[in-house]
């Protein structure tokens, strides 16, 4: 395909209808790759040298006439006459001034002028098309199926889909498939999974996954209405213009809003988690965890206090007698014997029931836990 032929077959594409030269150029790539072998970037790239010669030749009529204006301009200056219009003249000149007669530059197939401007909107159609990757720019929004991004570093060719896929659906750098309705389980999941590590990592062991995911689609609900809200604004703001685009957009996250509807409704479902006991750790380990605990961070002081206004009923079992008598100071001696200490820490295993063996248990606020769970169980009287 000669030069001539390239120019041709873009402003035919562009006469016909600029709204539609996106598809009409991709049609005409993909019928040179298969007739004459020839790769979309080099396709692409002939386009862009044809179209820059165009424009360097109504720049040149632009640098020339603006010679031509200062030239006059320091003339009137000299012979200090009025230079109030040429300075106007000077001020508006712009490449769009200039005009290319079309039958002499594609053969008389077409006739009228071609502008700067025809020249440019054809251009940026073409870097819709294919895309030279810069890692520090975010291409969410013109990601599509009628993109192409070529990457240097890798010397690869992506798909406007396939591109959106490795960059956008990937771990830490999650984007919303604005373009790609059948992307949106895909990045739903996606992004469910890092909310639930994130709030897990946070809430430790107080993690309930019902609750976390609620929340998480509830979030996913006000993003997508700012999205929408966003685009709604643009398309009010432009009525003029039909940005069909925009419009599917906005469908898309209409379709989001009522999978996010669904998926509400699915996990409402779910029955709430019970805490899970520590069930992993023996006895004998929660006995040893106690053991540090009580006797390396002087919890047993802070739990003596505790039981200053309690008495022991007398219809109470021994081994409670005994833990009783140790708490309240009657036999503090015996606490650093292997035998009392063994004892000791049956009866809080087998008493409390995980109440105070479990790991998550804030060891600081344990007394009052106990007082309100003697005081439930009716062990002690005041």
């Amino acid at each position: 395909m000669s030069k001539l032929n390239y120019l041709n077959m873009m402003l035919s594409g562009y006469y016909k209808n600029p709204e539609l030269l996106k598809i009409y150029l991709i049609r005409q790539q993909q019928i040179a790759e298969r007739d004459n072998f020839l790769s979309l970037v080099e396709f692409y790239d002939n386009c862009n040298i044809t179209l820059n010669n165009i424009k360097e030749q109504i720049l040149k009529l632009n640098n020339e006439r603006q010679k031509e204006l200062y030239w006059i301009l320091s003339k009137q200056k000299t012979e200090n006459r009025d230079t109030t219009e040429i300075q106007k003249e000077i001020d508006f000149l712009k490449p769009d001034n200039f005009k290319i007669p079309l039958l002499s530059i594609t053969n008389q197939q077409f006739t009228g002028h071609l502008n700067y401007s025809d020249i440019e909107f054809i251009e940026n159609v073409i870097k819709q098309i294919i895309i030279y990757v810069d890692e520090k720019k975010d291409y969410t929004l013109q990601c599509n199926e009628g993109n192409y991004f070529y990457s240097g570093s890798e010397n690869k060719l992506y798909t406007g889909r396939d591109f959106f896929i490795k960059i956008y659906l990937s771990k830490g750098n999650l984007k919303f498939p604005i373009n790609f309705p059948d992307l949106i389980p895909k990045y739903y999941d996606l992004a469910l999974s890092e909310y639930l590590t994130s709030e897990k990592n946070k809430a430790k062991s107080f993690f309930s996954k019902k609750l976390v995911i609620l929340e998480f689609i509830n979030s996913e609900i006000e993003k997508i209405k700012i999205l929408q809200n966003g685009i709604e604004d643009f398309i009010n703001k432009n009525k003029n213009g039909t940005f069909n685009h925009k419009k599917e957009q906005l469908k898309y996250c209409k379709r989001y809003s009522a999978y996010l509807v669904e998926k509400f409704k699915e996990v409402d479902k779910i029955e709430p988690e019970k805490p899970k006991q520590k069930e992993e750790n023996s006895k004998e380990e929660v006995k040893i965890e106690l053991h540090n605990h009580i006797f390396k961070n002087n919890a047993f002081e802070v739990w003596q206090s505790m039981f200053e206004e309690f008495e022991i009923k007398e219809s109470s079992r021994t081994d409670v007698k005994f833990m009783f008598e140790i708490m309240k100071g009657k036999s503090e001696g015996l606490i650093y014997d292997t035998v009392s200490q063994q004892k000791f820490l049956e009866w809080i295993t087998d008493t409390y029931d995980g109440l105070i063996v479990d790991k998550t248990s804030n060891y600081n606020k344990t007394p009052a836990r106990m007082k309100a769970y003697l005081r439930a169980k009716k062990v002690y009287k005041k």
